[in-house]
């Protein structure tokens, strides 16, 4: 739209300014040829009045009059000399200085319907010119997409090109692009008309007004899932605007397919190479490596097994993707099926264990095995290594804890055949000793511990139980007829030694 400094500046029109020089920005939305004093009632905001002033009573009236034209959103007053006036009235004039209002004298010889054909000419020039910029910049924008820009690329161009700022933000509300850096200052506004979007539904929108500017803020949508929002603000987004906007969300939404696409094709590639090493075919994976233009780890590597909860399991990964050490270390991660375990094989570093700690504190916790350096040939027998240490260990998946083979050497057998199946079937050798058919109340159970824990000797399990040794023999007696089994037997010792250590409180 044309600006009141371009009107003013229009040398065959011979306006001049007398007051308001430091508003001539403000734009012309249309222009009204009236002496009618109750003008201020049709007023939408933006226009430009022009007026001999006809019917304006002299004094301090002239002054209201400017000033409900102001209230009104008027853009400016242009007013005509010769015929009542030979000058605009000096108490107008005070009243717009007052208001900071725009007023330019319109001299005798140049008519009110020169000046509105030249708002009208001035104006269509500058739409057109618009229109052409913007549809240099929509060409521009498609090409930026499919060259393979990012976020800021995108956003830096619609900023510039719409005259305003742009912004990018996750679903979450955190920026992804900033455009210009100042635009910063937009984002809690942002935020507030994100969850109000969210309470709408997935493809909602939001439009809002602030600083002289038109805001608007879409919806980024893959396969109906919002994967961003995209927020502007410009003087202006009608028209060619809305369309620049549009090939913006379009360029988003392609720019998270392809690098969606890219990631798993890294990730389909990278759970090959890793079956192979694992299956012991490094050599396989070494070839396979070479010809898709990427490399094994170096030798020695590191196997790790991790275990977290299945809903945290792509998040891990994809901290295992922008980690820049993990990257450094040529790390190679899959998932296991369907399962919540996690593959990793990497070089071995001294910063290996603290580096995977912070890998489960940033997927909220879990567990990790992590073996000792080893060759990639050796890779396979590590692996089972590592998955042996998970199996006897059991933790909080909120908590973060790295095995590693000095944990599993100080794990106990027993920790080792801790499951439910072995638990049953100590509890089912020891329930003869619990039940007894003549409901005899001796506690066999702490006799037999109690004899076992002394290594079979007499005299101190008698002491122990602070029975006599022919009380002893009875009760060891009873219990060898209950379970069928001779306590002579150095095998069956061994049994009922585990079994009271695997069977349940209630049965010990």
């Amino acid at each position: 739209m044309l600006t009141l400094g371009t009107l003013l500046a229009l040398p065959s029109l011979n306006l001049r300014l007398l007051v308001g020089e430091q508003d001539l920005g403000r734009e012309i939305r249309w222009v009204h040829i009236t002496e009618q004093l109750d003008v201020d009632q049709f007023l939408r905001g933006g226009e430009l009045i022009l007026t001999h002033g006809s019917g304006l009573p002299p004094g301090a009236a002239a002054g209201e009059y400017l000033g409900r034209l102001h209230a009104a959103g008027a853009a400016a007053l242009g007013f005509g000399v010769g015929d009542q006036y030979e000058r605009a009235p000096i108490e107008l004039l005070e009243r717009a200085r007052k208001l900071g209002f725009v007023v330019f004298e319109v001299p005798d010889n140049t008519s009110f319907l020169a000046v509105s054909r030249a708002v009208y000419n001035e104006g269509r020039r500058s739409r057109s010119a618009r229109r052409r910029t913007l549809s240099n910049a929509q060409r521009e924008m498609v090409n930026l997409v499919v060259g393979g820009g990012v976020e800021l690329d995108v956003t830096a161009r619609l900023a510039k090109n719409l005259g305003g700022w742009a912004l990018v933000v996750e679903p979450g509300g955190e920026p992804i692009a900033v455009s210009p850096p100042s635009a910063a200052t937009h984002l809690p506004r942002v935020r507030e008309e994100l969850d109000r979007m969210r309470q709408a539904g997935r493809s909602a929108s939001s439009s809002w007004a602030a600083d002289d500017q038109v805001c608007s803020m879409q919806t980024v949508q893959v396969l109906d899932d919002p994967v961003a929002y995209l927020a502007v603000g410009a003087p202006d987004l009608s028209g060619p605007a809305v369309d620049l906007v549009q090939i913006a969300i379009s360029g988003l939404m392609f720019m998270h397919h392809r690098r969606q696409t890219e990631k798993l094709a890294a990730r389909g590639l990278q759970a090959a190479l890793l079956y192979l090493v694992l299956q012991q075919q490094a050599a396989e994976a070494d070839a396979a490596a070479h010809c898709a233009g990427v490399r094994l780890p170096a030798e020695p590597v590191r196997v790790v097994a991790f275990d977290v909860l299945s809903t945290r399991v792509e998040l891990l990964l994809d901290l295992i993707d922008r980690d820049p050490g993990m990257q450094l270390v040529g790390a190679m991660a899959a998932r296991v099926g369907t399962e919540r375990r996690v593959h990793l094989v990497h070089s071995a570093t001294p910063e290996d264990q603290q580096r995977l700690e912070a890998l489960l504190h940033g997927c909220g916790g879990g567990l990790a095995a992590m073996s000792d350096p080893v060759p990639v040939d050796n890779a396979s027998t590590a692996m089972q290594a590592v998955h042996r240490m998970l199996e006897v260990h059991h933790a909080d998946p909120a908590q973060v804890q790295v095995l590693t083979s000095k944990d599993l050497r100080d794990i106990r057998l027993l920790d080792h055949m801790d499951s439910p199946s072995l638990k049953e079937y100590a509890r089912a050798l020891l329930e003869p000793l619990v039940s007894t058919p003549d409901g005899n109340k001796v506690d066999l159970i702490r006799t037999l511990q109690a004899f076992l824990e002394h290594n079979c000797h007499w005299d101190a399990t008698s002491s122990a139980l602070g029975v006599h040794r022919h009380t002893l023999r009875y009760r060891l007696r009873k219990a060898e007829d209950l379970l069928g089994r001779s306590l002579d037997d150095t095998a069956v010792r061994a049994e009922l030694w585990f079994a009271l250590h695997l069977a349940d409180d209630e049965h010990r």
